[in-house]
């Protein structure tokens, strides 16, 4: 097995074992388990949270990592001696992320970017509480105060700018695959629009051709990198390139050109343009004209087709919005900031 799947394995783990983790954390913390008490048989916590022995293992080898377990050989675990926990500092960080995305595993950039936040917050003492919100959802102050309460920072996963834009923080926040800043109280992290137009205008150029055609999703997040794009190719050009938007969910065609490149500012729409091109020709798109896919997805998704992308390791973004949420906790004055991450052309 690789090591990187085996990272896969212990953190599905920790994931099962969260709320049992998370308890712990509080209790120990809190001084509701005094130094020294031993703790229920694995078998007990396990029938406790509805989860297996081996997560139950897991999520209680991964408190004593953080020093507020200690195991005794053939007596059991118990909590830490006393000095070693009084030096933790539990920080609390909501994560909000579509519902789909916590009710399975769908290997798609809000997993990946997740993973990354669940791996940083492992090394740490940082307790991750994951919110389901829809990415349409409204809710009022109140609501979101009640929401987040007792957590210090939240970090948004998703296309919630709208939403971004509602609310009045009174913690930090930073937003994955949003645009929104809320008036410049939000961190925004994510693949930077720029440096990837100028390697597809590269890309494109090493290719020969002399047009290119631009298609997009009409969220900003998506328009920004299709707009990036098409000011670029006119800067470097003097061509002005045409731009087309499409949603998610339509079966669409196109009268493909040879000697043009067709840039896709996702490559979920790149995916479904290739499925529907393979269902009506029995052919690879990728494979009779250049096209060329933007964020990574089809790295993280063995279903996708193998078209060329400009990718980033979303679960480095992760752990970026995770430290940065951090960092704002703990420096109050600091100023939320744009965080652009430069991508890699993967063929």
């Amino acid at each position: 097995m690789s090591i990187e799947k085996n990272e896969e394995t212990a953190l599905y783990g920790l994931r099962a074992a969260k709320q049992m983790i998370r308890n712990f954390e509080e209790h120990i913390i809190g001084g509701k388990l005094a130094a020294g008490e031993k703790i229920p048989s694995l078998r007990k916590l396990a029938a406790e949270y509805k989860i297996s022995y081996v997560s139950a293992l897991r999520g209680i080898n991964f408190l004593c990592t953080k020093g507020l377990l200690q195991k005794s050989a053939n007596r059991g675990f118990f909590v830490s001696a006393e000095n070693k926990v009084h030096n933790v500092s539990l920080i609390k960080v909501a994560v909000v992320m579509p519902p789909h995305c916590i009710e399975k595993d769908f290997g798609g950039l809000i997993n990946s970017a997740y993973t990354g936040i669940h791996t940083a917050a492992d090394k740490k003492v940082i307790s991750l509480v994951s919110l389901p919100v829809k990415e349409d959802a409204f809710f009022s102050g109140n609501e979101w105060e009640t929401l987040i309460q007792g957590c210090k920072g939240a970090v948004f996963l998703g296309n919630y700018d709208e939403l971004l834009q509602k609310i009045q923080f009174r913690i930090p926040a930073v937003a994955v695959l949003s645009m929104s800043t809320g008036n410049g109280s939000i961190s925004c992290i994510g693949i930077d629009a720029v440096s990837g137009a100028e390697s597809a205008w590269k890309y494109f150029k090493d290719k020969n051709c002399s047009n290119i055609h631009i298609f997009s999703n009409p969220g900003k997040e998506y328009r920004l990198r299709a707009l990036t794009c098409r000011f670029f190719w006119e800067e470097k050009e003097n061509k002005l390139p045409p731009v087309s938007y499409f949603g998610n969910d339509s079966k669409h065609d196109f009268n493909f050109q040879y000697g043009t490149g067709y840039f896709f500012s996702s490559d979920h729409l790149l995916q479904i343009f290739s499925l529907n091109w393979q269902k009506k020709h029995n052919k690879i798109l990728s494979e009779e004209f250049c096209v060329l896919g933007f964020d990574g997805k089809r790295v993280n998704q063995p279903d996708f087709h193998n078209f060329p992308t400009i990718a980033c390791d979303w679960r480095e973004i992760g752990t970026i919005a995770l430290e940065e949420c951090i960092d704002r906790i703990n420096n109050p004055g600091r100023p939320a900031r744009r965080i652009g991450l430069t991508g890699r052309l993967i063929q």
